[in-house]
């Protein structure tokens, strides 16, 4: 019986750090293609050339420019 526990804690020890093995190396290749996304989509997809408090600016520019050029009527 003993020699039955040595040799299986023996194979759960190699199954086991097979295991974390191959979890690890595809975790590595996961991150790999995570990072190629990442890159692909900024390529793609490049940010906006205008940040968004100066387009905030623009339109309540513009807003402000139609609302003035209105012609108010009073009967």
């Amino acid at each position: 019986m003993k020699l039955f526990l040595k040799v299986f804690k023996s194979l759960f020890k190699i199954v086991l750090s097979l295991t974390i093995a191959i979890v690890s190396f595809v975790v590595d290749i996961l991150l790999s293609l995570e990072w190629k996304l990442e890159r692909l989509n900024s390529k793609l997809y490049p940010p906006p050339s205008v940040s968004n408090e100066e387009y905030m600016k623009k339109l309540v520019k513009e807003y402000n420019e139609r609302i003035s050029r209105k012609e108010v009527v009073v009967d």
